[in-house]
């Protein structure tokens, strides 16, 4: 029983984004070698994204926490299917091994060692001593599986209190109680030890995409993610420091929308804005929104003003594309909604 929870856990935090973002890396140009590095973390905010839609309304309509449970596994599961369909049709990319030269393999070999280092640490310390608002995230995913319903108390003094309309919006929070659900673990050992772990993979995973995109030589790239496995172990000293977000409590919700969601929607919207508008690709910003949505209501934020910001001044560009200004409202129209949801419960008569 232990052993087919611990395969369920892989399977949502493994299996289900990399199935999910074969999907959705058909939006990337053709051809290239890095589509299949983009799988992974595309497919995770995707997941985190359906987690999204199906936790807000469930919470404002108070309903069980083991509702959301059964229909996010079931509508993940039937996703996959469509998935695995979907590839096998449109074959997105062929997976082979990359053919390396000597100071490539001694670079891969280098960065495989700082990122081992960095994950077994994760694993292994606690990182909480630091962060003074921890008790929020542990209490509330916590108390979620305690009364089989989201957010009913005050996770610092454990008094009842009022909707929260804020923390209803943030799916983050919620997430690893249904990770600790069917895997048995415990919410504490889930968020400081498993999604400590896990958080450091998912951000290499972006920012080796982000080196494929930005470099074309293979050693070059490398170079790259060594560069940022050294700035990363040397930046943790201080809870104020930015590298601390990696390193240190990761499994927050802003430190995962800084470190990893942020820098993979600017490295998609380089290959996007590189070529003709698509519906798709903007139906791929508008779950990226959603993640950043659920993480954060700052992420929310962050999200509409930078999509904003790097299409306009993609306008600039010599080969200006104005249908590109298209992708503004994918990107902006859900987090606006959830924002304004929120205000609407936070000031008016509700």
């Amino acid at each position: 029983m232990i052993l087919i929870r611990i395969l369920l856990l892989m399977v949502f935090l493994l299996l289900i984004p990399v199935l999910l973002g074969a999907k959705w890396t058909t939006v990337l140009p053709k051809g290239n070698h890095y589509r299949i590095s983009a799988c992974f973390p595309i497919g995770f905010f995707v997941e985190l994204a359906i987690f999204q839609l199906l936790e807000v309304p469930i919470a404002y309509l108070h309903l069980p926490f083991t509702l959301l449970c059964w229909v996010f596994a079931i509508i993940a599961s039937l996703y996959c299917v469509h998935a695995v369909s979907f590839v096998k049709r449109r074959k997105p990319f062929v997976i082979r091994l990359p053919r390396l030269n000597g100071w490539e393999t001694f670079y891969l070999i280098v960065f495989l060692g700082l990122l081992g280092w960095q994950m077994i640490n994760g694993f292994l310390m606690d990182t909480t001593i630091w962060s003074y608002d921890d008790a929020a995230y542990v209490t509330y995913a916590a108390d979620t599986l305690r009364f089989d319903a989201i957010q009913t108390i005050d996770p610092y003094t454990g008094i009842a209190i009022p909707f929260d309309a804020h923390r209803a919006l943030q799916g983050w929070l919620y997430f690893p109680a249904f990770l600790s659900k069917i895997s048995g673990i415990s919410v504490a050992a889930m968020e400081r030890t498993v999604l400590q772990t896990f958080d450091i993979l998912l951000a290499y995973a972006v920012y080796a995409y982000m080196a494929s995109v930005l470099f074309e030589r293979k050693d070059n790239g490398l170079i790259f993610l060594i560069f940022l496995s050294v700035l990363y172990i040397f930046g943790w000293y201080s809870q104020y420091s930015v590298t601390f977000r990696l390193l240190g409590p990761n499994y927050q919700g802003k430190a995962v929308l800084a470190v990893s969601l942020l820098p993979l929607l600017f490295t998609l919207l380089i290959q996007m804005l590189e070529r003709a508008y698509s519906r798709r690709k903007g139906i791929l910003l508008m779950l990226l929104s959603m993640a950043a949505t659920s993480m954060t209501m700052f992420g929310a934020v962050t999200f509409m003003l930078h999509t904003t910001l790097v299409v306009v001044l993609s306008l600039f560009h010599r080969d200006r594309q104005w249908k590109h200004l298209r992708y503004i409202p994918w990107g902006v129209s859900l987090p606006a909604l959830y924002c304004g949801v929120y205000f609407l419960y936070k000031y008016g008569q509700f």
